[in-house]
């Protein structure tokens, strides 16, 4: 006991003697919930941060521990919550009991009980989701490059890699597979689209596997009862088997 509290007392020194201009940083920080909590949410975080209900900082890197941790701007290393991560961007491997949240880029793994999203849908394009996301209800990205998992339903604008969703995946862009036990619904899809109801794009490179299929234009071949494809001359829509090239 007495080692921690020299410890403790080392590391809030340290914060106070500071030079002017520099940015505090610890490598230990304690919170009950923000503002109580052992350094002010200016100082970065180096190290173990534990919060009992939330803490808030603005980078940390290391072990991230609580029920809400929250990083106003960049966080690195595993995170564990309870509850909820929160940050800007982040880097590593973040585990919650609810969601996981990031405004801008993630490179890594998410798992959450619920979803992993982005909270800012005003995002640019150059913003982008590298890894594996892993959710029972939704994961929602705007750029993602890697591969989505979840229970219910995959979101994003550019995906690049692999969906697997127990009900839907919904994307504008894909190049990829998309598998879901529903429906795939996409603008631009290059690669496989296979789902035990229905797959709807409105441009089509590759094989759609399904129930019902229809695309508006295809390069490739439809499998399914219904078979749609909108800009072909003759025989647009057949059962079994249709294709275009």
């Amino acid at each position: 006991m007495k080692r921690l509290i020299a410890v403790l007392a080392m590391c809030w020194i340290s914060s106070l003697t500071c030079p002017a201009g520099t940015v505090a940083t610890t490598p230990l920080q304690l919170s009950l919930f923000d503002p109580v909590q052992l350094f002010s949410d200016e100082t970065d975080v180096t190290g173990l941060r534990l919060n009992l209900l939330y803490g808030n900082n603005r980078n940390v890197s290391g072990v991230d521990i609580g029920l809400f941790n929250d990083t106003d701007k960049s966080f690195g290393g595993i995170g564990i919550g309870g509850f909820v991560n929160v940050s800007e961007e982040a880097r590593g491997i973040s585990l919650a009991g609810l969601g996981n949240v990031v405004s801008r880029g993630m490179t890594g793994v998410e798992i959450a009980g619920l979803m992993n999203l982005f909270s800012d849908i005003s995002v640019t394009r150059s913003s982008e989701w590298r890894g594996l996301q892993i959710s029972s209800l939704a994961n929602a990205g705007v750029v993602v490059r890697g591969v989505q998992l979840c229970g219910v339903g995959n979101m994003a604008d550019d995906m690049k890699g692999i969906e697997i969703a127990g009900v839907g995946n919904f994307v504008d862009t894909v190049s990829g597979l998309q598998f879901a036990g529903g429906v795939n619904l996409g603008w631009n899809v290059e690669g496989l689209q296979i789902a035990g109801l229905y797959n709807r794009a409105d441009k089509m490179n590759g094989l759609q596997l399904g129930l019902v299929n229809k695309t508006r234009k295809m390069h490739g071949v439809q499998v399914g009862l219904i078979n749609i494809i909108q800009d072909k001359v003759s025989m647009s829509v057949l059962p079994l088997v249709n294709m275009k090239f």
